[in-house]
């Protein structure tokens, strides 16, 4: 299946199959404008930020929030490792990079949780 996302301004994500024409997922929680989204390696997992200061982690097969994070300044940027063990995220008026340990990957399961974080500063 070749994918395509689709933000629109009612604040749902929707992933569309562009071969069959078709919407095949959609994913609904955010309250203000998403500002990043990124699909980890597998392609299981769908990460998004928003204005609102929630991070979200969705299943995209189920289409169903499987984690969020809520943080005092919004997420600008996100990225995931890889291997799907490190995140790292931009926030507004914050220099440097905020870097989420997926604890499900060192400690057992939990659901795929990003709880421990590390700010690693920059000079920019």
């Amino acid at each position: 299946m070749v994918s395509r996302l689709l933000l629109a301004n009612d604040l749902i994500i929707r992933l569309f199959d562009v071969v069959a024409s078709r919407m095949v997922r959609k994913f609904e929680d955010h309250t203000d404008r998403v500002t990043d989204m990124c699909f980890s390696e597998d392609g299981k997992w769908l990460l998004s930020s928003s204005v609102d200061g929630s991070l979200r982690v969705w299943h995209v097969i189920v289409a169903r929030q499987i984690d969020a994070l809520h943080v005092d300044v919004s997420v600008t940027a996100l990225s995931l490792s890889p291997n799907m063990d490190i995140l790292a995220t931009s926030h507004v008026d914050q220099n440097g990079v905020y870097l989420w340990v997926n604890q499900s990957m060192f400690f057992g399961s939990f659901k795929g949780r990003f709880l421990c974080k590390w700010k690693a500063s920059c000079e920019c």
